[in-house]
């Protein structure tokens, strides 16, 4: 009777999740938005007994490469300004934490504070020296009208109560700010002359390549993530990545970074995330099915392990979707087949790791068919509704769908343990 009632149970369950789709979606509070406070600003005027101040002063595009922490993996991007002969030089950082009491409950709910911190650039040099970090500058043309400009935004951007915005990784970081003040230095230029070139990838593209020293990383950060990162960017929309900005503006402006501190060059994962994740999949998937058939304790440890894994992130991925604004996880499938209906396997094969009974074996089993079902018809759905069904998902789904296949790949015959 009670296997009858369960099997129905998991399918609710499994369908239920279906319908975590994103349901806090209002905007948060306006906190310092570059560009509405950039055209506040006037970049065509100056005074005259300004000008020989603003003909010495320069603007430099400062570039940190990529590091080891998970934290410094993208880069990171300051703008540096530079008035030698008035002994004038600052380094204007918008990567720093707006820490704050209510700090780890805001970045949980999605409310990413960062501010802006002026410094000196040889702070920066002596962190990538220190990090291994290579640390390029890229001198901006900027005409002198527009300097004017720059030099009061900048100003008016250091004070207390104008130095915190609302971050987000792909629309409004370190880089996009420096982009939006060299954008309004060219009148607009800039942005149209960007936009009007195609990059041909997407921002999964993009961060899913430089996450690729670490699989787990790459894998997990990449499931979090629904389609909404798989839109074909312009260059415009590409410059979030400082590298990009680097290489965008030196194009545009026809300039050429200068190396201030050389570093060694890390050498990125030729292997797709797909590739990888079928591979390590097949892995799982030939230690499940040979302790299924000849030491089901330790089947039933791997598999509890496994399960309790991924039935957590899907409670982090239904939160998120749900009850946070980290709007890059919001409609995300990965949620069909990977959904908190795992907790009944992780209790399941814990029950078969201290018992002999075969039926809580066949129960794990069962479990599992049903999420390869589940995994399968998201696969078909995806193939003959491309249009809806955009998320680009494939490394997740391959991975599940041979680790749910495990379940019928079993040997009658024998005596596990």
């Amino acid at each position: 009777m009670l296997k009858k009632l369960l099997t129905p149970a998991i399918l609710l369950l499994a369908m239920l999740t279906l319908s975590a789709a994103s349901i806090k979606d209002e905007k948060l509070e306006d906190t310092f938005d570059s560009e509405k406070n950039l055209s506040l600003f006037n970049f065509n005027n100056y005074e005259s007994d300004e000008k020989d101040f603003l003909d010495n002063t320069k603007f430099y595009l400062q570039t940190m490469a990529p590091g080891d922490e998970i934290y410094t993996w993208f880069g990171h991007s300051g703008l540096v300004v530079e008035n030698k002969k008035y002994g004038l030089e600052r380094c204007f950082d918008w990567g720093v934490f707006a820490f704050s009491p209510t700090f780890y409950i805001d970045f949980i709910f999605g409310r990413l504070y960062y501010s802006l911190m002026v410094s000196y650039p040889s702070y920066t040099i002596k962190q990538a020296e220190n990090e291994n970090r290579t640390l390029t500058r890229t001198e901006l043309v900027i005409p002198i009208e527009a300097k004017k400009g720059i030099i009061d935004f900048l100003n008016y951007n250091a004070l207390d109560e104008n130095s915190t915005y609302l971050y987000h990784h792909y629309e409004d970081n370190c880089a996009t700010r420096i982009r939006d003040i060299f954008n309004a230095s060219t009148h607009g230029e800039f942005k149209k002359w960007a936009t009007s070139i195609n990059t041909g990838k997407s921002y999964r593209d993009y961060t899913t390549d430089l996450m690729g020293k670490s699989f787990p990383v790459n894998w997990t950060l990449n499931f979090l993530q629904g389609p909404s990162i798989d839109k074909k960017l312009t260059l415009w929309e590409a410059c979030f990545l400082p590298d990009i900005l680097n290489q965008a503006i030196e194009e545009y402006s026809n300039v050429t970074a200068v190396t201030v501190v050389a570093a060694r060059k890390i050498n990125y994962s030729q292997k797709s995330l797909l590739f990888e994740s079928i591979t390590i999949a097949i892995i799982i998937f030939v230690l499940l099915v040979w302790s299924y058939n000849s030491k089901r304790r330790l089947w039933a440890l791997f598999t509890s392990i496994l399960s309790l894994f991924l039935a957590i992130l899907s409670c982090v991925l239904i939160f998120m979707m749900c009850f946070s604004n980290h709007d890059v996880t919001y409609f995300n499938e990965n949620i069909i087949f990977v959904n908190p209906m795992l907790f009944l396997l992780f209790f399941s094969s814990i029950r078969t790791l201290f018992s002999r009974e075969k039926r809580e074996a066949k129960l794990s089993l069962s479990i599992m068919k049903i999420g390869f079902l589940l995994t399968l018809s998201l696969l078909i759905l995806k193939g003959l509704f491309m249009a809806t069904f955009t998320q680009d998902n494939l490394a997740q789904i391959f991975f599940m769908l041979i680790i749910y296949s495990s379940a019928f790949f079993r040997i009658l015959s024998g005596n596990p343990r």
